[in-house]
């Protein structure tokens, strides 16, 4: 069980992605659409949405 925990964590510590386009988005009180609008904004991207 102590393996899983380590193997499969969801929290990255600082510096630790070592990626230039990375966004850390903390979604717990987020819904989908809300993160989504996140994403789209941070990397520029348009969406196909019109609603």
């Amino acid at each position: 069980m102590e393996e899983e925990k380590t193997r499969y964590r969801m929290v990255s510590h600082p510096g630790e992605v070592p990626y230039e386009h990375y966004l850390k988005i903390d979604n717990t009180h987020l819904s989908p659409d809300e993160v989504a609008v996140m994403i789209l904004r941070a990397f520029d991207f348009k969406s196909d949405r019109h609603d």
